[in-house]
């Protein structure tokens, strides 16, 4: 005789029926499992091409910003030889001889499409420069303006030696002014080691300077 427990206990046995759903059930999580791998592993797919990406255009950008920064160095160094040759030959016009080509005073200006006139290279220098940089840009502005007055007053018809003296004085004092401001910022750039730097390389001696551009002057 069956007692009441096993009674019981057959009765709440799954049919044969509730076994294959279970079955099925567990199937479906099963399945539902591996879907979910295959979503987080293009998940994880996506985050390290993205990864990549990001880090290849920052490595762009570096180098870009690096090239951008050895080229800003050697036109630095270009216009301070500029402003050296530019000093030596103020120092051999005379007044006494003639008048001073307007056109060729208006070569000791810095040419207006010159990289350190770009925008864009701001973006390229470091943040602690970046204040002095455009305060080099500014004197350089200022440096072109004067040169325009000068330029403008040998056309005037109002020409006087005297005059023209004082501004020649002028022109060379901000020509000094710009050598000394273009040397700070270029050592700055090399974090003080000025012994990196040929500011003279390449430049012609003094006497070939005043030969060559004295003939153009007078």
């Amino acid at each position: 005789m069956i007692d009441i427990d096993t009674l019981l206990a057959l009765q709440s046995s799954p049919a044969p029926d509730s076994w294959q759903d279970i079955a099925e059930t567990l199937k479906g999580i099963h399945t539902g499992i591996q879907n979910n791998k295959s979503l987080l592993f293009s998940l994880i797919g996506i985050i390290i091409g993205g990864l990549i990406t990001l880090s290849g255009i920052f490595i762009s950008r570096t180098t870009s910003a690096r090239q951008e920064r050895k080229a800003l160095k050697g036109i630095l160094e270009d216009l301070y030889r500029h402003f050296h040759a530019n000093i030596l030959v103020l120092d051999k016009i005379d007044l006494d001889k003639g008048i001073p080509s307007r056109l060729y005073l208006g070569r000791f200006k810095v040419d207006d499409a010159s990289m350190v006139f770009c925008d864009d290279i701001c973006n390229s220098i470091k943040r602690k420069h970046l204040h002095e940089f455009n305060q080099l840009r500014l004197i350089y502005r200022n440096g072109n303006i004067e040169l325009d007055v000068v330029c403008e007053y040998l056309v005037s018809g109002r020409y006087d030696k005297t005059v023209m003296r004082q501004y020649m004085d002028l022109v060379r004092i901000r020509q000094e002014r710009l050598r000394k401001a273009t040397r700070k910022f270029r050592i700055s750039m090399e974090k003080g080691k000025e012994d990196r730097i040929n500011f003279m390389d390449a430049v012609p001696t003094p006497d070939e300077i005043v030969y060559e551009e004295q003939k153009q002057i007078l």
